[in-house]
């Protein structure tokens, strides 16, 4: 049986000294497979809105911290390693 992934969304991330709320935010998406996405918008709010919409989602979870997601993708990516190698042995 197949899993559903698991998605992980890291914090909100801005340019400080920027025009305040109208600075433009990004934020990453990791998923269980190893991919990564970095999401850009306009503003905070616009970040906002889309992040919280993302976090609704099934198997989609929060990440407070932007090093508690690399940790995260690093151990995905060793595991993943380790899974092609197990199935290249076999």
């Amino acid at each position: 049986m197949r899993r559903a992934p698991i998605t992980f969304v890291g914090p909100l991330v801005w340019e400080h000294g920027a025009a305040g709320r109208n600075a433009p935010c990004t934020f990453y998406m990791l998923q269980s497979s190893g991919q990564s996405l970095k999401l850009e918008y306009a503003n905070k709010a616009e970040a906002m809105a889309a992040r919280k919409l993302l976090l609704k989602g099934v198997n989609t979870h929060h990440v407070g911290a932007q090093s508690l997601l690399q940790a995260i993708q690093t151990a995905l990516s060793s595991l993943l390693a380790v899974a092609v190698e197990d199935a290249e042995a076999q």
